[in-house]
């Protein structure tokens, strides 16, 4: 089984409190923690680890209380504010399950940058999307960066991998699933006046290739963002998803 190192409290909270992947060891900084402790101040992580001590007391959970310099080198020389844990593969739900009661769902194709990846899922929880689809890969090789650029909430979104496109968006079709995808083509509409109607899967591809051919000619509308100004270049990966996901979902 693969394992990940991951940092700071946002992180290992949301992989305990979603149970989104097996927890092999959670490594402390126990002189930063002692300092903390005993001080007047630093109100916010003192309950840090009173939420850490009830999880470790009720988990049985594998705990190293280290030094600060064992705690460095144990992280590569990050601080990750005295927290850490050493965690398995993300756990993942079937497309079914996905979809299952689901008013919006978000498919990302070709966003592999990680910490796009993290953004991109931020958005996506924040904006009220109820579950993610992703095309069959290791979105999370870079599991510490992903999560916390997307300040947990990739642990929070169920997410689903699938092999074959086609096979999905047929679902999708069945299951009553309009299919919109993002891309600046002569037909696209113009997200300012596309109209959308539920269940709705959005299609957002990456900055440099996009969205495949056999997802677009599946696609039930094909929205773009019009510029203001006259400006050739596209804008970052997360940018584009933020104002994509913010606009579709406080339309349905």
């Amino acid at each position: 089984m693969a394992e990940y190192l991951i940092g700071g409290y946002i992180s290992v909270a949301s992989v305990i409190e979603n149970k989104s992947r097996d927890i092999i060891k959670i490594l402390i900084d126990a002189e930063r923690q002692s300092r903390i402790s005993s001080a007047s101040y630093h109100y916010p992580e003192k309950a840090q680890y009173v939420f850490l001590e009830k999880f470790f007391k009720s988990s049985g959970v594998d705990v190293r209380r280290v030094s600060s310099k064992e705690f460095s080198v144990l992280t590569d020389g990050e601080a990750y504010g005295g927290i850490a844990a050493v965690v398995g593969e993300r756990r993942y739900v079937s497309v079914e399950q996905a979809l299952h009661n689901a008013k919006f769902t978000l498919m990302l194709d070709g966003i592999e940058d990680p910490f796009n990846f993290g953004y991109v899922l931020r958005t996506a929880y924040a904006c009220g999307c109820d579950s993610v689809l992703l095309p069959v890969r290791n979105y999370f090789t870079s599991s510490s960066i992903v999560i916390r650029s997307s300040a947990g909430a990739s642990e929070m979104l169920p997410i689903a991998l699938f092999d074959d496109a086609s096979v999905v968006t047929s679902y999708l079709a069945e299951n009553g699933f309009s299919l919109v995808c993002t891309a600046k083509t002569k037909d696209s509409v113009d997200l300012e006046h596309a109209k959308f109607k539920t269940p709705l899967c959005l299609v957002i591809g990456g900055e440099k290739r996009g969205i495949n051919k056999g997802l677009l000619a599946a696609a039930d509308n094909v929205i773009s963002i019009n510029y203001k100004n006259d400006y050739k270049m596209s804008l970052s990966a997360s940018s584009a998803a933020s104002i994509l996901i913010y606009e579709v979902g406080s339309r349905i």
